[in-house]
């Protein structure tokens, strides 16, 4: 396989990966569907929040994990 190929295969498999709906967008479904529009958007926002979080960790939490090293190290942090 050259290496074009493996990129266009990679971004065909990408592609595919990103517009297939994952769980949030069944939960939110199953809310929207058995329950009322009110929690179904309750359930969407709560979604979101979560998405938030895990990002906000995920940007935070190497940076809190190499603070130590720094100061141990003398590296410029």
């Amino acid at each position: 396989m050259t290496f074009p190929q493996a990129v266009l295969s990679f971004a065909v498999v990408a592609g595919l990966l990103t517009l297939v709906p994952g769980i949030d967008t069944s939960i939110v479904l199953r809310a929207g569907l058995t329950r009322r529009r009110a929690a179904a958007f309750a359930t969407a926002a709560g979604v979101c929040c979560g998405a938030l979080a895990w990002g906000a960790a995920a940007a935070v939490g190497p940076r809190i994990r190499a603070r130590p090293t720094t100061a141990r190290y003398g590296a410029p942090g």
